[in-house]
């Protein structure tokens, strides 16, 4: 809620070509934002990838073939790792570079 002290800075933009919020570092080497506490971020999560499977396919609308995406296992399997993850349009792939045993979390981050 606006006006009732719950939220410091509201940034937003009404054309879809321009940012809600730019922040700038006095240099090159400055932080333009630092950020004390938690953060969350509506273009990341976890899922599960099954026993047995070694990619994951996530839908998300904005995701575009050049959308980057970091993404990393979130459980504790033995000489298994994320290989790549490939954007597509309204989607992306995570691929391990073998198999898992058991059910496996994988989180991720899409930017921009």
């Amino acid at each position: 809620m606006v006006g009732s002290g719950s939220i410091g800075v509201i940034g937003e933009s009404t054309n879809s070509s321009f940012p809600g919020v730019i922040a700038r570092g006095a240099t090159a080497t400055s932080p333009a934002l630092e950020v004390q506490g938690k953060v969350k971020f509506s273009r990341a999560g976890r899922k599960t990838i099954g026993a047995g499977k070694s990619t994951l396919v996530v839908t998300m609308a904005g995701v575009t073939t050049t959308s980057k995406i970091l993404a990393v296992l979130n459980s504790n399997r033995s000489s298994r790792y994320v290989r790549a993850v490939v954007a597509g349009s309204g989607k992306f792939t995570i691929y391990l570079n073998s198999s898992v045993s058991s059910s496996t979390y994988v989180a991720y981050f899409v930017y921009d």
